[in-house]
């Protein structure tokens, strides 16, 4: 009998054992998530926590990847965004109606977006060299020819810049750029 009991204590520390190893192969270290969580989770640290989450998701590698790929991406939606003004801008200064001072401006933004994008493309190898003060650095250039963009038409009474809303949504991504690339440092 007391064979049996050994035999018996001996299969339940090895199945123990092996629980206990399981459980320690699929653990993910305290905080860690996946997918639509790391998401969440990363976009909570933002100031525009809706656009970081729907930004995110709008990609599908966001699902398969970590913080510092959701680092990555957000910066290439930014990218996107000022691509799609430049191509806003060049149409505009195309359409000739404007006068001397709003084509000014115009062709001045253009100059702006053409060198926030270069800012922004610069970010890929600053990523893959772990140089994340210097992703900020581009990041927040970009936000700057941005913003230099729209201080050229407050600088005369009477003038709106045709941009102002791509220009607050492009600062909003860059922001939520910073606010991730914060969290690898």
């Amino acid at each position: 009998m007391a064979l049996t009991d050994a035999y018996y204590f001996s299969a339940f520390l090895v199945l123990i054992f092996f629980s206990i190893f399981q459980l320690a192969l699929s653990a993910r270290p305290f905080g860690i998530t996946e997918g639509g969580d790391l998401i969440s989770q990363t976009c909570n640290k933002t100031f525009h926590f809706d656009l970081c989450v729907s930004s995110l998701e709008s990609d599908p590698n966001s699902l398969k990847t970590d913080v510092k790929g959701l680092a990555e991406i957000s910066i290439n939606l930014s990218i996107i965004q000022a691509t799609e003004a430049i191509s806003q801008l060049r149409t505009l200064i195309m359409n000739n109606s404007n006068d001397a001072y709003t084509d000014g401006c115009l062709k001045d933004c253009l100059d702006d977006y053409i060198d926030a994008v270069g800012n922004l493309r610069e970010c890929n190898k600053a990523f893959s060299e772990g140089s994340y003060g210097t992703v900020n650095t581009l990041v927040t250039a970009a936000m700057s020819d941005s913003g230099a963009c729209e201080d050229g038409f407050q600088e005369k009474p009477g003038y709106v810049s045709p941009l102002i809303g791509r220009s607050d949504f492009f600062n909003k991504l860059c922001s939520n750029s910073l606010s991730i690339t914060n969290l690898l440092s």
